[in-house]
């Protein structure tokens, strides 16, 4: 299977045959695939502007089926093990020291709960979560020394 993307003609100069690309289908949006362009059209579409760039699956998988929705996004390099997976992360202030452990305040109908999180790496300013929470989880951001676990809050939205 490919993906048929339209570049435009002012991008063109950037994309080469090979060129390791990541693909995002409609339908999955929680995976991402890998691929690389396969071929470059050699024709251009006046109206648009644009130049047809075909781009194959580097992996199968049995969920990616003929016509379906996808974005793509050419990389500079390929994707190393692990990086194509969606990383969950939180800002260092989030977090808090209980007991010689990482935890942070979850958020649900306006009440906090503690939960322990397994802290990974630094990744710019922010700090992946590999336990505990997920992605698209409320959080409190600067948990002040008097939040407890079952503590009504009101949420300030900035």
């Amino acid at each position: 299977l490919q993906v048929e993307v339209d570049v435009s003609e002012s991008n063109l100069q950037q994309v080469k045959t090979g060129q390791p690309c990541e693909i995002l289908l409609d339908a999955l949006p929680e995976y991402r695939f890998r691929g690389a362009v396969h071929m470059i059209v050699p024709t251009a579409d006046r109206t648009k502007a644009t130049v047809m760039v075909k781009i194959r699956f580097i992996d199968s998988d049995n969920r990616i089926l003929p016509e379906m929705s996808a974005k793509v996004a050419f990389l500079s390099r390929e994707v190393m093990s692990g990086e194509g997976k969606p990383r969950t992360v939180v800002y260092p202030a989030a977090i808090v020291d209980r007991k010689d452990k990482k935890a942070v305040f979850l958020i649900t109908d306006n009440r906090v709960t503690e939960t322990q999180v397994t802290l990974g790496e630094k990744l710019g300013d922010m700090v992946e979560v590999l336990s505990g929470v997920k992605t698209g989880d409320r959080i409190v951001l600067k948990p002040l020394d008097r939040v407890r676990n079952g503590q009504r809050i009101k949420i300030v939205e900035k």
